[in-house]
């Protein structure tokens, strides 16, 4: 629990400090530079995370089959395994390299008719997006075995280095030159620079990673193949579900739409990449958890309402704060020619939540090796998402966009991962987990009104008021959840990690 702590406080800080340059460096962006290039770090992002199917699931196959040998200091295994890791992800570098220049020509096919003249050097610009995706598969391997040890906290260490180069860097050279080229050089020069950063401590922490590996046990090796066709599936449904939301709107919206969606995006992803924190910290202690104890599933699966209770409180409040707070922030960072309306602002947050809630059910399978068993929910989700948010995009803009993913997501994703988990690792009917989810989305949407009912009189925008709507949204939602939850014992679960982390900080 120790190294959890450490990973997720490390995690916490690093993520704040990001979203605090992020904030600086979009407010000059869209000072120096027009929306359309917002537009086109969105739709970028989107398309090289379609050319990352081919990673395939690499890493989450990899990561389940280091645990064990980690655990038991099987070094030769751990070689072994990392050999094999290493010369996929080499394969993967190369074929996103090649895929991302060939589709190049045709990139003008994935955007409005109207914005591809208004930019220039669109081309060049892509190139240098899949320089940065491509040559990072050559070096990034390494973290996993660091991470696999409980010590994320190094990764999140140079991940600190990189966020303060990188954005200090970008800063200087937008004020000074307004050149989006030079902007995309500095991600990929600095995200080159962490990588070899990582290879070398991996190396000083595990010198046995530059011996002569053996060839892997014909039974390691038949589980690795088969979990990362497992996971593969499951790539390409998260890459469609996620990956395809700034594409379908540069499409059939606009790569301004797409623009004024990413600012939206890029708050509500800094709020979930620090959430992810406290799940990347517990899911190796979940994965030797589930080891020591095997079959006792009523112990796991208490373990699993705990953190799924904890999983509701974080992404209750933050979207509670998330859905009283944009708009007001908005103004105030961006001014009010970037908000979008509040449909489509409720949509974000509930797009949000939908995600997050999944978080418990996905650390708990993959933990638990299960990627094999809802190999097919991928094919589901890609078939879903694009079945629904093509056509209400057509229709409803950016909102019918994200109301296709949030149908995924409940419907699909959602509802397949718990029969799964609850099937094969609790014993246990998968009802269970449909009556707490109902419950949390009825308690979500309620406080939703209830809270904005509250905040309705504070009308003046300002820094000062944003601050104010913040504080009553977390105040109101804290209230919430002690009166419905008090006497529950996921609460004094929840309550103890609170006074835990109290404690440990009022020691130091």
């Amino acid at each position: 629990m120790g190294n959890s702590l450490k990973n997720m406080g490390s995690g916490i800080f690093v993520y704040l400090m990001n979203m605090l340059f992020q904030f600086i460096n979009r407010f000059l962006f869209v000072k120096f530079l027009s929306v359309e290039y917002l537009g086109i770090n969105g739709l970028f992002s989107n398309v090289l995370s379609m050319l990352n199917i081919a990673e395939l699931g690499i890493a989450g196959a990899m990561v389940y089959a280091l645990y064990k040998p980690l655990s038991e200091e099987n070094t030769e295994e751990i070689k072994s395994i990392m050999y094999l890791y290493k010369h996929l992800y080499r394969f993967v570098g190369m074929f996103v390299l090649v895929a991302g220049m060939m589709i190049t020509p045709f990139l003008g096919y994935f955007i409005n008719g109207e914005d591809v003249r208004h930019i220039q050097y669109l081309n060049v610009y892509f190139l240098l997006y899949v320089v940065d995706a491509g040559v990072s598969y050559f070096l990034s391997y390494k973290r996993s075995i660091i991470i696999c040890n409980q010590q994320s906290y190094i990764i999140n260490g140079t991940n600190f280095l990189k966020i303060v180069s990188t954005n200090i860097l970008q800063i200087v050279f937008l004020v000074l030159t307004r050149n989006y080229f030079i902007y995309l050089l500095i991600r990929v020069l600095c995200t080159f620079g962490e990588n070899v950063l990582i290879s070398l401590i991996a190396n000083q922490k595990y010198p046995y990673l530059r011996e002569k590996a053996t060839m892997l046990e014909p039974n390691v090796t038949s589980k690795i193949k088969k979990n990362i066709l497992a996971m593969s599936m499951h790539k390409i449904g998260t890459v469609v579900v996620f990956g395809t939301d700034n594409i379908i709107i540069s499409k059939f919206v606009s790569l301004a739409a797409t623009g004024l969606y990413s600012n939206y995006v890029l708050i509500t992803n800094a709020a979930a990449s620090l959430l992810t924190q406290f799940f990347t910290a517990i899911t190796a202690s979940v994965g030797n958890y589930l080891v020591e104890k095997k079959e006792n599933t009523d112990d796991i699966y208490r373990m699993y309402r705990n953190i799924l209770f904890v999983n509701f409180c974080l992404y209750f409040i933050v979207s509670l704060g998330i859905f009283i707070c944009m708009q007001n922030f908005m103004t105030v960072w961006l001014g009010k020619d970037f908000l979008l309306s509040r449909c489509v602002l409720l949509c974000i947050v509930l797009n949000f939540f939908s995600l997050g809630i999944r978080k418990t059910t996905l650390v708990f399978k993959d933990a638990s090796g299960l990627f094999w068993k809802d190999r097919y929910k991928p094919l589901l989700e890609a078939g879903s998402n694009l079945l629904f948010s093509i056509p209400l995009a057509i229709h409803f803009g950016i909102a019918g966009t994200i109301i296709g993913t949030i149908i995924t997501n409940i419907l699909v994703s959602g509802i397949i991962e718990a029969h799964i988990t609850y099937k094969y690792l609790f014993k246990r009917s998968v009802w269970l987990f449909f009556r707490e989810e109902i419950k949390y989305y009825v308690i979500l949407i309620l406080s939703l009104a209830g809270c904005s009912f509250i905040t309705s009189s504070i009308g003046e925008i300002s820094f000062v008021n944003v601050l104010i709507r913040g504080f009553i949204s977390i105040g109101f939602s804290v209230m919430v959840l002690i009166v419905l939850f008090f006497r529950t014992e996921e609460y004094r679960y929840a309550k103890s990690i609170v006074l835990g982390l109290i404690r440990k900080a009022y020691r130091r």
